[in-house]
């Protein structure tokens, strides 16, 4: 990735680009894309921002156009649901409780692991800071 990738990636999604339009743009595959999302933490982080910046490009046309008669709101809504998983109605539906204390059990084991986890791959981190940054990610979980 080079600077000017960086360039067109924002460019792109400032005006409301898809990832597949991104692609025309860098003149790669969309295997290309996903792969260098994966394997590249700045390439996703940028992309991550880009696709903020996308959804809030197409959030601002409909607070923007609002009030004029020739938007097409079918069209964005629409392309709001294709896009960003629009739902008109949100189903009804029954919860398992066998499921529910599997998620329960599931949550305990994760609780007593993680840290586990989180010390192999930084153990550069104190016990004291490994709980700061354990506490923040619950936090931001919620």
């Amino acid at each position: 990735m080079n600077a000017e990738w960086v360039k067109t990636l924002t460019e792109c999604y400032k005006q409301g680009y898809s990832d597949v339009e991104v692609c025309r743009e860098l003149r790669i595959t969309l295997k290309q894309f996903n792969k260098a999302y994966s394997d590249n933490d700045a390439f996703a982080e940028i992309v991550d921002f880009g696709r903020m910046l996308s959804h809030a490009w197409w959030m601002e046309k409909a607070r923007t156009n609002l009030s004029e008669k020739a938007f097409n709101t079918s069209l964005y809504v629409m392309v709001m649901k294709n896009r960003y998983g629009w739902a008109e109605k949100v189903e009804a539906s029954q919860v398992d409780n066998s499921s529910l204390s599997s998620v329960q059990e599931l949550r305990q084991r994760l609780e007593k692991e993680l840290p586990k986890l989180v010390k192999t791959l930084r153990p550069d981190l104190s016990d004291a800071k490994l709980l700061d940054v354990l506490q923040e990610h619950a936090h931001a979980a919620e």
